[in-house]
């Protein structure tokens, strides 16, 4: 499949992303055509609401666990981060931590034209 794409994209001038759509289309004849889905803006997710942990370090203080010694991690539905220093504990380990908001930067995302 991608190396008769790379044949239709030989001496071709790819403007847009769009433009793939075509070649993709016209790259195979039989026994029939690729099936080319375009993905659109409203298809990604909008991670601008997330908030981010300022650390995965299990310790705060010299001689506690650190990243390094982390040997499993579960994420719970309510939020709250488990840890695992040994794979033979069977009680994951509560994890403190403070959520940081990531600085809100709209340079990046535009209005949809009418």
């Amino acid at each position: 499949m991608h190396a008769t794409i790379e044949r239709a994209l030989r001496n071709k001038n790819i403007n847009v992303p769009a433009d793939y759509v075509g070649v993709c289309l016209q790259a195979r004849k039989l026994p029939q055509s690729y099936r080319v889905k375009y993905f659109h803006f409203g298809f990604f997710k909008n991670f601008n609401q997330l908030n981010f942990l300022t650390s995965l370090r299990p310790g705060r203080r010299v001689g506690d666990p650190v990243v390094t010694n982390i040997r499993a991690i579960k994420y719970t539905s309510d939020g709250s981060l488990l840890y695992k220093l040994r794979h033979n504990k069977i009680n994951y380990t509560t994890m403190e931590y403070t959520r940081r908001n990531r600085k809100n930067n709209n340079a990046y995302f535009y209005e949809e034209l009418s």
